[in-house]
């Protein structure tokens, strides 16, 4: 007889976390070893909900030689199981873990799939040959394709012929490879700790008497892991007593007065001791230095031109400085928003483990909405480490407009992780004192020798006008006797005197009114070959010497080629935006300039600036739902902007974005026109039921269904999931109750029939890039909805039986039948333009892999 390596399954993902694709990873172990050459080798054995007392038990009984954990991994706090008594989340030490494997000799290997799992595997495999942790966060599909790989191997000729030493060292590296060739970017998370290394580390490096306690000058500072290239690459700025001693060097007094003109404040200025430093630094740097474990959100508040850009980067110089003792290791965001939540997980699994001292500080300046939602969403999950916080500097209208309204649903996830919000108040007296007296210096104000009380006077006064708020612009009254559009409207016209005469006046006035434009909107990605695009410049490459320099202080030229171009100041676009609206400029922003701007990007496809995708994607899809979802709401904009950009390039995932901006803003009607007048040959799934929905809203429950079946027949790309039955089953379940007419008719039954096959699927099915399953949840409630609508139609709904089945699925079918003879019949008698195309391949579909999906036996 063979003696197999029995391998022992264990898995859990409790309610109360993030949802997992364990069933998806232990079918693809067991399909790469019933596949291999030497599977009568392996014995697999699983438990895909493990309790904590299960697994003693389990090692005693089965007697494994490999064991593998799929679920959540919580860092240092360690990997997640299922609680005996209430079956919600507990997690298990790496001590606990490493002094139950003591007990286990005859166990060769452990492979620990989950999220920042390297902590136990580093603790177990003190007493286990061969242990497989995770650095970093891993997503599902990495997972599994490393588990596909490792096992591969593993059962292979490959693995058994490189020797019983090299066994899982062959496989793990197979493992990493299968994610490499997926293009995941994350074949580096997994790792392999050998026993044999650790006892020879132990023997090698047995500590001295003096080696025994550590010196106490000895910080934990001194031996940092360095911030990863791929991270730094991304645009992630490490902000270090080095960083800043460098950027200190470029003070000077030019750069003062520009402070002084209001430009957006770099790190020199943050550093000069000549620039004010207002109160709520200190307030910033107590705070921050609290000791608090796990993520924290800690919020700057402002209006706009109040100087929270200045104090966010004084409070870093701060934490920095040595004195300070902070236990912070800085990032400055200054980079592309993430694509996504796992995206986003993916670059913060790349810092490097803090040890206890320390822990990561990011932060970030003006981030946008996208990004607010995405830490918003992180929020919502277990992050698997305790050893980051954010620090978030956001406009005050943004935050109660977007921000605050994240966490207004049933389930607020800022709760436990975002602090009570820092928000800049009025000038105290001293501090009006320091800002008087440092633009003084400066040579800033009209009148040199005015009593210096009786300016601090007018400074506050003026800060507490209705008309302007921020002490920025009571200054600009104060010093050069303007209000900020005054003092605006002097620039410009200066600006434009000065240019005018300049062959290139009109290509620098259309370059100025872009960046505007993208400023005024606290949208930061246009960048130099974007705008040259925008400005029909065939010169690209000499855009800056030849048109933005012309500009001179009124923007900020970006150093690097993954920063945007910007104004002065965000209150200054808005002023600026005003202006050239209006006569003698007249510049139509709404339907020239933003348009413009999206279809010269969305022309740079496919080129070298596009090699990442990102960018681009931006402009398609992040910049028309930016003017639909924040206040104020431009619909049309945003409809007229996707129009423009599908136009130009037809395309079913930019038809897909301008149907849904049209139906989630009550145009059905217009999304409906823009589905009929398609000339796409061929579409996906996603569009068929975009259109059904929209025909739905427009009460053409006949064009509805008969769409519905095209997002699920077999013939449609891409290849149906679970995610796609649930919704498509529900949205024809509203169709045909459109078309109930009498009570137990064939819509009825197919209304019926459709909730229940949808409803029968749904516990094992994980959506995607839903990590509380609230979108799962929304479909569940959907089906159940129109089980009652089943009912108020005279249909009785049973418990679900497996031999029930084929009765719904016919009487599913019996439905789809007769909407097509009404479609028919409907067609030839007068005919809906833009729907005839459905005509010739509507009897032609076919649904096995719907069947197939829902267990249905042939």
């Amino acid at each position: 007889m063979v003696k197999k390596r029995v391998i022992l399954f264990l898995a859990a993902s409790p309610k109360d976390t993030p949802p997992l694709g364990l069933t998806k990873e232990v079918n693809a172990i067991q399909e790469e070893l019933q596949k291999s050459k030497h599977r009568n080798k392996f014995d697999l054995q699983q438990n895909l909900a493990v309790q904590v007392s299960d697994i003693r038990p389990q090692m005693f009984r089965i007697k494994p030689q490999i064991v593998h954990f799929s679920g959540h991994g919580a860092g240092d706090e360690g990997l997640v199981f299922f609680d005996d008594q209430t079956n919600q989340s507990k997690t298990v030490d790496a001590q606990a873990l490493a002094e139950l494997f003591q007990l286990f000799p005859s166990v060769e290997c452990v492979v620990l799939n989950g999220c920042y799992s390297k902590i136990q595997a580093e603790a177990i495999a003190q007493h286990v040959n061969y242990v497989i942790g995770m650095e970093n966060v891993i997503s599902d599909e990495a997972a599994i394709k490393f588990a596909r790989g490792f096992y591969s191997a593993l059962g292979s000729g490959e693995s058994f012929e490189a020797g019983s030493g090299k066994l899982f060292e062959v496989a793990f590296e197979h493992g990493c490879s299968e994610i490499q060739m997926a293009g995941l970017g994350e074949h580096l998370t997994p790792r392999l700790i050998n026993k044999r290394d650790i006892d020879e580390t132990t023997e090698t490096s047995q500590p001295s008497p003096t080696q025994l306690k550590p010196s106490p000058s000895l910080t934990a500072k001194a031996a940092r892991e360095p911030l990863p290239e791929s991270l730094k690459n991304y645009g992630l700025i490490e902000i270090t007593a080095k960083f800043l001693d460098e950027e200190a060097k470029k003070i000077t007094a030019d750069l003062r007065a520009r402070f002084f003109d209001v430009y957006e404040p770099g790190w020199p200025e943050a550093m000069d001791e000549k620039i004010p430093r207002r109160d709520m630094v200190n307030k910033l740097v107590g705070f921050l230095n609290r000791s608090k474990s796990g993520l924290r959100v800690t919020l700057l508040l402002g209006p706009g031109c109040e100087g929270k850009s200045t104090v966010l980067r004084q409070t870093v110089c701060c934490l920095v400085k040595p004195e300070t003792s902070s236990n912070f290791r800085i990032i400055w965001w200054e980079a592309d928003d993430p694509k996504n939540l796992e995206h986003f997980k993916i670059l913060l699994g790349q810092l490097p483990l803090s040890n206890i001292q320390e822990k990561w500080l990011i932060v970030f300046d003006d981030p946008s909405t996208q990004l607010i939602k995405i830490i918003y969403n992180l929020c919502c999950e277990s992050l698997g480490r305790r050893d980051i916080e954010f620090l978030l500097c956001c406009r005050d209208t943004v935050w109660k407009t977007y921000g605050e309204k994240l966490g207004g649903g049933e389930r607020n996830c800022w709760e436990k992780h975002l602090e009570a919000p820092q928000e800049m108040g009025e000038l105290t007296d001293e501090e009006a004192k320091k800002i008087i007296r440092a633009w003084k210096a400066a040579g800033k104000l009209e009148y040199q020798d005015e009593d210096e009380a009786n300016l601090i006077h007018k400074l506050l006064e003026e800060q507490k006008s209705d008309t302007e708020r921020f002490y920025l612009a009571a200054m600009l009254r104060i010093c050069e006797n303007k209000t900020v559009e005054e003092g605006v409207q002097w620039r410009l016209k200066k600006i434009l005197t000065d240019i005018k005469k300049k062959p290139k006046y009109q290509l620098i006035l259309d370059a100025y009114a872009c960046i505007v434009a993208m400023h005024k909107e606290g949208l930061r990605y246009l960048k130099p070959h974007v705008l040259a695009k925008a400005i029909d410049y065939n010169k690209p490459t000499q855009l800056r010497s030849d048109i933005l320099e012309e500009l001179g202080n009124e923007i900020i030229l970006p150093e690097k080629e993954k920063q945007p171009i910007l104004t002065r100041q965000r209150s200054i676009a808005e002023v600026v935006y005003e202006l050239m609206s209006h006569s003698p400029y007249s510049i139509d922003f709404e339907d020239k300039i933003y348009p413009k701007l999206a279809t010269s990007a969305q022309k740079l496809l496919g080129t070298v600036i596009d090699r990442k995708g990102q960018e681009i994607h931006n402009w398609q899809y992040h910049f028309p739902g930016h003017f639909a979802n924040n206040e104020p709401k431009r619909i049309d904009l945003a409809i007229r902007i996707a129009e423009k950009l599908y136009s130009e390039n037809i395309d079913e995932h930019l038809l897909t974005n301008l149907a849904q901006l049209c139906r989630d803003n009550g145009r059905s009607d217009k999304a409906v026109d823009i589905f009929r007048k398609c000339t796409l040959e061929k579409k996906d799934r996603k569009v068929y039921h975009t259109w059904a929905l929209a025909e739905y809203e427009t009460n053409n429950y006949v064009n509805s269904v008969c769409l519905c079946e095209f997002a699920l027949a077999k013939s449609t790309r891409p290849v149906l999931d679970g995610e796609s039955i649930m919704i498509y089953l529900s949205t024809v379940g509203l169709a045909f109750d459109g078309l109930c007419k009498n009570s137990g008719d064939v819509y009825a039954q197919a209304l019926g029939a459709s909730a229940q096959l949808g409803l029968k699927i749904a516990p094992g099915v994980k959506f995607n890039k839903d990590p509380e399953d609230k979108q799962k949840m929304k479909a569940i409630e959907y089906l159940n909805k129109n089980i009652d609508r089943a009912r108020d139609n005279g249909i009785t709904v049973a418990k679900l039986e497996p031999k029930a089945l084929k009765t719904l699925f016919k009487n599913l079918q019996t439905g789809f039948n007769k909407v097509n003879q009404s479609f028919f019949e409907k067609m030839h008698q007068d005919s809906d333009a833009g729907v005839e195309e459905l005509l010739e391949q509507l009897n032609e579909l076919t649904f096995e892999n719907l069947k197939q999906a829902l267990g249905i036996p042939e």
